[in-house]
C-alpha cells in the first residue's frame, strides 16, 4: 500500500513539483496550500504517513506553530513533519527539529534530497 504524504506549502507551484516527484515515486500524495487547509485534511480522518510542511505562509499560522500542535494532540503526534523552506540557517533547522519536526529540506531541492528525505522518515512500502 502507498505510503500518503500530504504537501502544505502556499505556492502551488512547489506543491505541484512535490507531487509529481512524490507521485512518479509510488506515494500518493495530498496537497494545501495552507495551514488550515492542511488541518481540514487531518481532521477528515485523512490517514496521512508524513506531513511536508512549509515555515512561512501568507496567511494562518506558521508551519512551527502547527508543528508545536500536532505533536501535542493525541490523534495526529505520531505523524511524522519534516519542513521545508528556503530560510535554512542552523538556527532554524535547530528550533524546528527541537519543537518536533522529524527533518528538513532547504528549497531549492533536488529530486534526489527531497526524496531522500520522505524514505529517510517512511520508505517506500
Amino acid at each position: 500500500m502507498a505510503k500518503t504524504v500530504l504537501v502544505i506549502d502556499d505556492d502551488p507551484v512547489i506543491c505541484q513539483v512535490i507531487e509529481n516527484i512524490l507521485y512518479q515515486s509510488g506515494y500518493k500524495v495530498l496537497t494545501a496550500t495552507s495551514t488550515f487547509e492542511g488541518l481540514v485534511y487531518l481532521q477528515r480522518q485523512q490517514h496521512v504517513d508524513l506531513i511536508l510542511l512549509d515555515i512561512y505562509f501568507t496567511d494562518g499560522f506558521d508551519g512551527v506553530t502547527l508543528v508545536d500542535r500536532l505533536v501535542k494532540h493525541p490523534y495526529y503526534c505520531d505523524i511524522p513533519v519534516v519542513m521545508i523552506s528556503r530560510d535554512s540557517t542552523q538556527k532554524l533547522i535547530d528550533h524546528s527539529i527541537g519543537r518536533g519536526a522529524s527533518g528538513f529540506i532547504s528549497k531549492p531541492f533536488t529530486t534526489e534530497s527531497l526524496l531522500q528525505q520522505v524514505e529517510k522518515v517512511v520508505g517506500l512500502n
